[in-house]
């Protein structure tokens, strides 16, 4: 018995420092040329994580094109809690740029969790970038060339059992916070293992710089909205939730939290949304206006 409650000691005490020291902020001013720390490797855990350029004071991180390794971000293989991602990116005109979100670190096969974050794709979308395999399938946004951008991202984990997220890039959010963390086939991510960084072609040449990574959600979109487009009500709800918006509704779908499809517009009437009948529990609702989606989380009490 002692030896067991010794061992729940350890574990408690690996976790609790583990997870303390998983934040970190990484503002690239390395005395080499090389970003040699603990949360930065490589795809096969070896060769030089990420090329540090610049002066002292103004070191960037450099993905050239003929970098012929994956500098890999080590988010720590995080299954629960709150966790908030940034970072600045910059991409010159003419060049592309790419990430991934991996499930897990070591890097095996890979597990892209949310398909591939391109940017100006084969040099012919400049200012267009994709996500390709989300919960709501490719989804694109625009970013700026030869000028420094914000990414940023929400993780909301619940011990990967319908874990959920929120992104912006440039300050205009491109994932609606709340939204299924899962592809388009409904697969769960192992973990939120790290960010993988990559040239993948002869035109890629892009730069990273300020990562902050934290257990705690982080504001996606710093400049203020002026009103929400979609308000839901009441929330929680007992029968019936109505949509209001400013905007003209094409359609809504209701989703359990793991993602699964439970409810469309053609079983309800305009903006209201029957939930009679649903079990008590928490759903996302997706509501378009046009080439705009909001998600929306309602409470089924």
């Amino acid at each position: 018995m002692k030896h067991k409650y010794f061992l729940a000691m350890v574990l408690c005490v690996f976790f609790a420092f583990f997870e303390a020291n998983a934040q970190f902020m990484d503002d690239m001013e390395y005395p080499d040329a090389c970003a040699c720390s603990s949360w930065w490797t490589t795809w096969e855990d070896s060769g030089n994580p990420l090329i540090v350029v610049g002066n002292k004071g103004e070191k960037i991180g450099h993905i050239p094109s003929q970098f012929n390794d994956d500098a890999v971000l080590f988010l720590g293989n995080q299954i629960f809690g709150d966790w908030g991602l940034e970072f600045d990116m910059y991409i010159p005109s003419g060049k592309e740029a790419y990430f991934s979100l991996q499930g897990i670190i070591p890097v095996t096969g890979g597990e892209y969790i949310v398909g591939h974050f391109l940017f100006n794709e084969n040099n012919i979308l400049p200012g267009v970038g994709e996500i390709t395999d989300t919960f709501f399938g490719s989804v694109t946004f625009d970013f700026p060339h030869d000028e420094w951008f914000r990414v940023a991202m929400n993780f909301e984990l619940l011990g990967i059992s319908g874990p959920s997220w929120g992104m912006s890039v440039n300050d205009a959010i491109v994932i609606e916070e709340g939204s299924p963390f899962i592809n388009s086939n409904g697969s769960t991510p192992t973990s939120l293992g790290g960010v993988e960084f990559r040239a993948v072609n002869a035109v890629a040449d892009f730069f990273v710089d300020n990562f902050n990574f934290e257990d705690n959600l982080i504001i996606l979109n710093t400049v203020e909205s002026q009103t929400e487009p979609v308000v839901i009500l009441p929330n929680p709800v007992n029968d019936t939730a109505t949509l209001f918006t400013n905007e003209p509704v094409d359609g809504w779908k209701v989703y359990g939290i793991q993602g699964n499809l439970i409810l469309d517009s053609k079983e309800g009437s305009g903006q209201t949304i029957p939930m009679t009948a649903l079990p008590k529990g928490i759903y996302l609702v997706e509501v378009r206006m046009g080439d705009r989606k909001s998600i929306q989380r309602l409470i089924k009490k």
